[in-house]
């Protein structure tokens, strides 16, 4: 996966491809690369870091970006472009394939990553 492909999700696709200008963008690499997984996440969130784990432990490639690090600017420009996609805010903000799973919901991400 690049990161000119982050967060190529449906309505606002366009809008959000501005910010992966940005070096706050981060990919790890990883073996499973089947899904496009994009994250939006807090780096001191406890859920948000499982995630990242969850992730790593299955050799999961993804893209992530922590929004509580990235100058105000950004951030703000970034949770407007959230808000057109969804009414709240809670993270972590995973996407799979272009699909919203919103906060650590193991089972799902799992079960849309098929892994175990």
């Amino acid at each position: 996966m690049t990161i000119g492909k982050i967060f190529s999700i449906g309505v606002i696709m366009g809008k959000i491809q501005e910010l992966t200008e940005f070096n706050s963008y981060k990919n790890i690499p990883g073996e499973n690369n089947s899904h496009d997984v994009q994250l939006v996440t807090i780096s001191t969130c406890v859920w948000c870091n499982r995630l990242k784990r969850l992730l790593n432990e299955n050799k999961v490639d993804y893209d992530y970006i922590d929004i509580d690090l990235i100058q105000r600017g950004e951030k703000n420009r970034l949770k407007n472009l959230l808000y057109d996609y969804t009414d709240r805010l809670s993270f972590p903000m995973c996407f799979i394939d272009g699909e919203l799973v919103q906060g650590f919901k193991e089972n799902i991400i799992k079960n849309k990553l098929g892994v175990d």
